[in-house]
């Protein structure tokens, strides 16, 4: 019988309010009064304007969830199976498909899911995600249990690896040039593994976190510019046309980033709902406040406005998400340009009362 994590309550929060309430009541029947026949009465009641969305999954996946303490394992591993690639986008989502994959797989069977679970160990809380990766050895087992399931639906877009989360190694040398180059390559490998198993290239920087380069010996200077980076420019170092225009800081305080570092700065940080990456035009955020440094954690999403006194014709807007957060105190993101239209029109009502 499978246990879903308790981060399913925050689903109900991101439904669209017409099946919120409908959603939260089948969760509720499901998990407090362990009635599965009343929660399939209310998710039915769930209208998902978008079939494809991520809220539409969410419906799904507790529909499965709840198939599932009826008995229906055949019927629910089959359709959890034909849902992995819309899964992919969202790691949060990825994890609920997975634990009802494994869920219904014969302990004799050894089946490690090969889901798109960007995810990593809690504890620590500091990693990819929210669960290990699978290992090296789970791609054994994956391969032996594809070959027991003759009667799966194949699905064409599909990895044909399970995700494996780059690791990062701290140089032994810990001078800034080592450093960058480190992070450099880093992120390189980050970058290479999303484009194998997502289809398509991802923008990826690597920072290190300010107190902890300085706890490291680190220069000033060097400190400062291995924990910023320019979306303006798209680098990390202090380049003469960067100045001193970076729109990013991580770890002046562990764990946390902050997007005014001078007074000529505007910029304006928002925290997306869900972890649907790149974030939609439906998407909800809120706003941090300006002076406030937001805590972050893999698979967060933000979107960020770039903004400069008196260049009101230099605003623009960019998203990131936060891929990893090593024990070195190494962030990794990966970001984009939001110049859609319609994205950009969404995501700029959020900042118009920040200044």
């Amino acid at each position: 019988m499978i246990a879903l994590p308790t981060l399913v309550i925050a689903f109900a929060l991101a439904q669209p309010p017409a099946s919120a309430n409908a959603y939260e009541r089948a969760w509720r029947a499901l998990h407090d009064a362990n009635d599965p026949r009343a929660a399939l009465v209310h998710l039915e009641q769930c209208a998902v304007s978008e079939p494809d969305s991520a809220a539409a999954l969410r419906v799904e996946l507790l529909g499965l969830a709840t198939r599932l303490r009826l008995g229906e394992d055949d019927a629910v591993r089959e359709r959890a199976l034909a849902l992995r690639s819309r899964a992919a986008s969202s790691p949060v989502l990825a994890l609920e498909l997975a634990e009802l994959v494994a869920a219904t797989t014969p302990p004799t069977v050894g089946f490690a899911p090969a889901v798109a679970t960007i995810v990593a160990p809690t504890p620590p809380r500091r990693g990819t995600f929210d669960e290990p990766c699978p290992s090296d050895a789970d791609r054994t087992s994956s391969a032996a249990a594809d070959l027991e399931v003759d009667d799966a639906p194949i699905d064409e877009a599909a990895p044909d690896e399970p995700w494996v989360a780059p690791t990062f190694t701290a140089p032994i040398d810990a001078s800034a040039r080592e450093w960058h180059e480190g992070l450099d390559a880093h992120a390189s490998t980050w970058a290479d593994a999303l484009e194998r198993f997502e289809g398509e290239p991802s923008t990826v920087v690597a920072l290190l976190g300010r107190r902890h380069a300085l706890d490291l010996g680190l220069h000033t200077d060097d400190a400062y510019e291995l924990a910023t980076f320019s979306f303006v420019f798209g680098t990390r170092r202090a380049l003469p046309e960067v100045r001193n225009t970076w729109e990013l800081q991580h770890g002046n305080s562990p764990g946390r980033v902050h997007v005014r570092m001078t007074t000529n700065q505007l910029h304006a940080l928002a925290r997306c709902d869900d972890s649907t990456w790149p974030p939609t035009v439906d998407a909800t955020a809120s706003v941090i406040a300006p002076d406030e440094r937001a805590i972050v954690a893999p698979g967060d999403v933000f979107v960020e406005r770039i903004a400069w006194k008196g260049e009101s014709s230099g605003v623009f807007l960019v998203a990131f998400q936060v891929l990893a957060l090593e024990e070195s105190d190494v962030l990794v993101l990966r970001w984009e340009r939001i110049d859609d239209a319609a994205r950009r029109d969404a995501f700029s009502t959020w900042f118009s009362s920040t200044r």
